[in-house]
């Protein structure tokens, strides 16, 4: 074992604890399991690589070792077919693997592009619950990769989601000076729009407006976009769909922009979004 790796770094498994060693334990670590066999001499090469790499870490990766010999049945599990073969595991899933022998800078480098990967995880699973500390974390990022564009999109999506809507604007605006913007892009573009509604849209406002004049489409369409604008999806896509069907070369254009936006902001297999794009198309054609 290599002079900088700490014994509880290195861990050898078998069929029995794998489960625990190595699938669980990658929720709080990043998890590489070895493949390997007494008799590999290849294998015996890069031990003292993957330990050097890992060392380097100091505890923010394990190595699990897997003599395929002794677990043969986690090896059938990750279809090994040579060794050594390394997988990289993450909050129980494999995420990339490598074959052969290769230096312990390389296995670091690998390390590296593995826990950004994971920190990125980690950010955005953060935008959904707490825009605010998921807006320090993409900073973080983004500050060793300016140029990211999936970086920058996570970024300008939890500033969304925190109310920074003018940051936002800005990191797509300078997306598009290139001539182009990611699907990802598009939809926080998309979540901009919803969320740049006037005082006088705010919900309860336009409520009473539309109460007060049910039949005036400009009214409804307000009433729509600051129910999405509230997340209030359903009720504001019924409204703007009922605009567009009375008025369709009116008022009824801005209906249907405002819900090609929505539309965008939404997960592609959001159902309210394949429900309200069948029904605007009936009414299309």
């Amino acid at each position: 074992m290599s002079d900088n790796v700490h014994p509880e770094w290195i861990i050898d498994t078998t069929d029995e604890s794998f489960e625990q060693d190595a699938v669980i334990a990658s929720k709080e670590h990043l998890i590489l399991v070895d493949f390997w066999a007494s008799w590999c001499q290849p294998c015996r090469l890069l031990t003292p690589n993957l330990e050097e790499a890992v060392g380097r870490f100091k505890g923010d990766v394990r190595l699990v070792k897997v003599n395929t010999e002794v677990a043969p049945e986690t090896a059938q599990t990750f279809q090994v077919a040579s060794i050594p073969t390394v997988y990289a595991l993450l909050d129980g899933q494999p995420v990339d693997y490598f074959q052969g022998v290769i230096e312990a800078d390389e296995i670091e480098g690998w390390i590296v592009q593995l826990l950004r990967h994971r920190a990125m995880l980690d950010a955005d699973q953060l935008t959904d619950t707490d825009p605010g500390s998921a807006v320090q974390a993409w900073e973080v990022l983004v500050q060793d990769d300016e140029e990211n564009p999936t970086l920058l999109i996570g970024l300008a999506r939890a500033q969304t989601l925190s109310g920074n809507n003018e940051a936002a604007t800005e990191i797509i605006n300078k997306l598009e000076q290139r001539g182009f913007l990611e699907p990802e892009g598009e939809k926080v573009k998309a979540m901009i729009t919803l969320a740049a509604v006037s005082d006088d849209s705010a919900v309860d406002t336009a409520r009473q407006r539309h109460l007060e004049n049910p039949t005036c489409n400009e009214t409804t369409l307000k009433f729509a976009e600051a129910l999405a604008a509230d997340n209030q999806y359903e009720q504001a896509f019924e409204l703007a769909i009922q605009v567009y069907k009375t008025d369709k070369l009116g008022v009824g254009k801005s209906a249907h922009q405002f819900l090609l936006t929505a539309f965008k902001a939404l997960p592609e297999d959001n159902d309210l979004v394949h429900q309200y794009r069948r029904k605007l198309a009936m009414l299309m054609y």
